[in-house]
């Protein structure tokens, strides 16, 4: 049905004064039949004025339609105001998806302090549509998603949180070339610049119609495109007065006190129960006039909640959850972010869980972070994104890839996929480094591998394999290895890091060691290796805050202290800095590395910070640890137990964006033993994928022996991936 039509359809609701016994109100149906899962406007004329046409209390528009199968589904209305410039008369409107075909029936209802009107049904005809639907969790697994049709939605994109002004229209040219590489996600804020859509001009509990129209624009030009959106509503900058990137936003926050809100604090924002109650206002207007863009796949209440300057109750987060749910007809998966404590990922209504991942310009490893987080979140049994992701939070990638050759971006699209996420991890930098440096086409192969794969019906696993190896080494030596620590200023895990042979580790290293000023952040690390020779263990020390003692346990007995202070004139300062907003003490750069000795055998070795505030650790190297036998791979491997399908991505783990920056070309690898688990009552098939082309360069029929097959991948250099199905 064209624009034009939908503009002609009236329902016409007659409030007419209490005194009066009947209201008459007549609804006109659309001439033409609306297609299924395609957003129809009904306008609704009603005949009285209201101070704020936004405030349900005042004035409440909601549908009520009723599907071929007898389903109903509420439907909130919202009142429309033309864009600055733009013809359009204001009022109030119903916005419906139907999800399915048929004949309907719709209902209006109008509620105000004179009481409820309604009108009599009307008939709607919705015919097929060429949508898959709305994103839902699925019902046979417990990590991935699904359309309404039953087919696969697995994430593959980044974020695109925002443009520069207001010009909404950027998204057309962003939306394009992530669709044309394969890439169906984008993360968007509601919550930068200039596009909040209640504010401090548009007054508090009213929407400003310029930035309502913003978002609609994005999402029509996403359903365009095919793409899923995570929009995302608050922004913890929203609490703060400053931050590292500048003059923050809550002394213009429409909720301060000072601005006429009725929040004193940010804290007041989430246990006021009159913040609340705006708050729930706003979430049913984004609910009533976007819930109908298929395009609008996830709602996400905070980014980044950890930042903020009060912890954020769980029963606020699962509180707004909750209301989304009821007030959405199409019940889309709900989240927030990132750092959440269990309380919230436990909620009922929260449906995903998501990391943000970030180094800090030192680190090479991206991979071990993001298993990391898979690993952390699988136990609250929901889906998992790794829903940011950035060589440094300090700025885009384009510094660390003057190359252009996005070895960072690759890595982190591929780990996550084969690690048992729910989709591909979301890079941060769009407009910095994605677009200006066309890093676009690394979508393609990740997009053609999962293709092939009906994620809605597995469950994939992480496995534990054997390391790859070298066939038929004749002299084996070995040489250090070395393993960078990450993980970001949070209290680690604290559960025991296994390093093998090649180097790979089942979780990572942490990188912050805090000491007793910090004493709910305080853990042991604990590192078990078996040391092929007699070497050392080499800590390179980074950075420290006041002061610290580190303590090293090598097989249970203390071994080694090694004393930091960041005060001016201490041993091995480089540079040092006074911090007057951190309790005015010293924090410096130590840059310096610490030896303790192991023998050969298997070592178990703890280290804790004993004393002060923290420091950190940069990386470990073990001497004469690493055997030639690994040739520099480490492989991440899920597997779907019902089925036996198995996803491997075999990776050189010394492709990363610092062997890039310093000109270091990727070797071959050849005759390569690659093992993993299958049954042996039946054959298998082994497809290897060409990860920088997405090409399916081969296919070979394997069988299991001994409960495990060994692949030999063809002749690579920095990657390759493999399903092993049967």
């Amino acid at each position: 049905m064209t624009a034009a039509i939908f503009q002609a359809i009236v329902i016409l609701v007659i409030l007419v004064p209490a005194t009066l016994t009947r209201a008459a109100v007549v609804v006109t149906p659309p001439a033409d039949a609306i297609e299924q899962f395609a957003p129809a406007d009904f306008p609704v004329r009603v005949d009285r004025a209201y101070d704020n046409p936004f405030d349900p209390d005042e004035i409440a528009i909601d549908a009520e339609f009723v599907s071929p199968d007898n389903r109903r589904m509420s439907v909130p209305g919202f009142w429309w105001a033309p864009p600055t410039g733009q013809p359009g008369e204001p009022g109030f409107r119903v916005r419906f998806a139907p999800p399915a075909a048929g004949k309907w029936t719709m209902t209006v209802t109008a509620r105000d302090r004179g009481g409820e009107r309604r009108s009599e049904p009307v008939s709607l005809e919705v015919k097929p549509g060429a949508s898959r639907g709305f994103v839902r969790r699925s019902p046979d697994s417990r990590q991935y998603f699904q359309r309404d049709d039953g087919s696969a939605y697995f994430p593959i994109g980044l974020n695109i949180a925002w443009v520069e002004g207001s010009a909404a229209d950027a998204y057309a040219g962003w939306f394009e070339k992530l669709s044309r590489a394969g890439g169906n996600f984008a993360r968007v804020w509601m919550c930068h610049g200039g596009v909040y859509i209640e504010h401090g001009k548009s007054g508090l509990g009213r929407i400003d119609p310029d930035h309502a129209a913003y978002v609609e624009r994005v999402l029509e030009l996403a359903r365009k495109h095919d793409i899923g959106v995570m929009l995302c509503f608050i922004n913890h900058r929203e609490f703060l007065d400053r931050d590292m990137w500048g003059e923050a936003d809550w002394p213009r926050h429409v909720y301060n006190a000072a601005n006429g809100g009725p929040a004193t604090r940010p804290v007041d924002f989430f246990t006021g129960d009159a913040s609340r109650k705006l708050f729930k206002r706003r979430l049913r207007y984004i609910v009533a006039r976007y819930s109908a863009y298929t395009s609008a796949a996830f709602w996400e209440l905070i980014n980044e909640q950890e930042h903020i300057p009060v912890a954020v109750p769980d029963e606020w987060n699962c509180e707004m959850a909750g209301y989304l749910k009821q007030v959405d007809p199409m019940r889309r998966p709900v989240t927030t972010s990132a750092s959440c404590p269990p309380g919230t990922w436990r909620c009922d209504h929260i449906d995903l869980t998501q990391s943000h991942l970030y180094g800090d310009g030192e680190v090479a490893d991206g991979v071990t972070p993001i298993l990391n987080a898979i690993a952390a979140h699988r136990v609250f049994g929901k889906p998992h994104l790794i829903a940011e992701y950035g060589i440094s939070f300090k700025g885009p990638d384009a510094p660390f890839d003057p190359r252009k050759i996005g070895t960072a971006l690759h890595n982190s699209l591929w780990a996550a996929a084969c690690g048992g996420a729910a989709g591909t991890a979301a890079h941060w930098w769009w407009d910095n480094y994605i677009d200006p440096q066309n890093q676009w086409h690394h979508y393609i192969p990740i997009s053609k591998f999962a293709a092939a794969i009906d994620w809605p019906r597995r469950n994939f696993q992480p496995i534990s394999i054997p390391p790859p190896q070298i066939r038929d080494l004749r002299h084996e030596t070995f040489t250090d290895l070395s393993i960078d620590c990450t993980g970001g200023f949070a209290r680690s895990h604290g559960e025991l890091v296994t390093v093998a042979p090649n180097g790979a580790v089942n979780r990572s290293i942490p990188r912050f060691h805090f000491g007793p000023t910090k004493p709910d952040m305080q853990t042991r690390a604990r590192i078990a290796i078996d040391m092929p020779a007699d070497g050392e263990m080499v800590l390179r020390i980074g950075d420290v805050s006041d002061y610290s003692l580190l303590r090293v346990w090598v097989d249970d007995k203390p071994t080694a202290d090694f004393l930091a202070s960041a005060l001016p004139g201490s041993a091995d300062v480089e540079k040092t800095q006074f911090m007057e907003h951190l309790n005015r003490i010293y924090q410096a750069r130590i840059n310096k590395d610490r030896r303790v000795p192991l023998s050969k055998g298997r070592r178990t070795i703890e280290i804790a910070n004993l004393a002060g505030d923290w420091v950190t650790i940069e990386s470990i190297t073990f001497t004469n640890a690493r055997s030639s036998r690994y040739d520099n791979l480490a492989a991440v491997a899920t597997r779907d137990e019902p089925t036996g399908e198995t996803l491997a991505w075999l990776y050189d783990v010394t492709s990363n964006w610092k062997s890039d920056r310093d000109g270091e070309q990727p070797r071959e690898h050849r005759d390569i033993s690659l093992k993993l688990p299958a049954r042996a009552d039946s054959p298998m098939v082994a497809e290897w994928w060409d990860t920088w082309r997405g090409v399916l360069i081969h296919t070979e029929t394997v069988h299991a022996r001994g409960g495990m097959v060994d692949l030999s991948p063809p002749p690579f250099t920095r990657d390759i991936a493999v399903r092993l199905r049967p």
